[in-house]
């Protein structure tokens, strides 16, 4: 058996794979929930500091805007 040959049916397999993990996923409606921090903080940091305060009522909204995920 060929090198290319060896190589397409692997590939032939992750692809047809991948479309039918695509097609079930278009099909349910399950819900995906986040946990995190909410904290304010100096912005140049970009990460948390000893300074840094938690906001413990925060509401965050999260919006996909990438083909309609």
């Amino acid at each position: 058996m060929s090198r290319k040959s060896s190589t397409t049916v692997p590939a032939f397999a992750f692809c047809f794979l991948s479309l039918l993990s695509f097609a079930y996923s278009n099909t349910t409606n399950d819900k995906i929930y986040l946990t995190g921090l909410v904290y304010c903080d100096n912005c140049q940091l970009k990460s948390m500091t000893e300074i840094s305060k938690m906001i413990p009522s925060a509401t965050v909204r999260l919006e996909c805007r990438e083909g309609g995920t």
